[in-house]
């Protein structure tokens, strides 16, 4: 009971309004999995892109306060590319995105992706990349600065 009125001491110094102040609603979480990383535009404020185990990768849609799935062209039987190992970034040109993708090293299909446009269309770039999708993506995004 002391760590409730503690609780309750802690939260009226913060300055914390209830629930007033807040807009609870729930998350949607769609099938599981969880975030491997998310890649910030170093020249473009806002555009920032996540990459997950499962759903591949997104792009976060500031207007709409959504991410926006980018992996949608991808078809069932073709499933191991929704695991995405890598993203890269052009940091000049902000429609430029890179991915590696493969969610397990040892199944096919895997492959390095361009897109040159956000991430609305991709093309396969010819690369297996297995286990080391992440590395080969650090390689490129270091020489397009180049």
């Amino acid at each position: 009971m002391k760590w409730l009125s503690l609780l309750s001491v802690v939260l009226a110094s913060s300055g914390f309004a209830g629930p007033a102040s807040y807009h609870w609603d729930n998350v949607r979480i769609g099938g599981g999995g969880y975030l491997l990383g998310a890649v910030a535009h170093p020249g473009e404020q806002g555009l920032l892109y996540v990459r997950a185990d499962v759903g591949g990768c997104y792009r976060w849609d500031a207007g709409r306060k959504v991410l926006v799935q980018l992996m949608n062209w991808v078809p069932a039987e073709q499933s191991n590319l929704y695991g995405v190992a890598g993203l890269a970034l052009h940091p000049h040109d902000p429609d430029l995105v890179y991915i590696a993708a493969g969610k397990y090293p040892d199944q096919a299909p895997s492959g390095v992706f361009r897109s040159r446009d956000r991430g609305a269309t991709w093309e396969p770039l010819g690369l297996e990349c297995g286990a080391w999708g992440q590395s080969l993506l650090s390689t490129l995004a270091r020489r397009a600065d180049t």
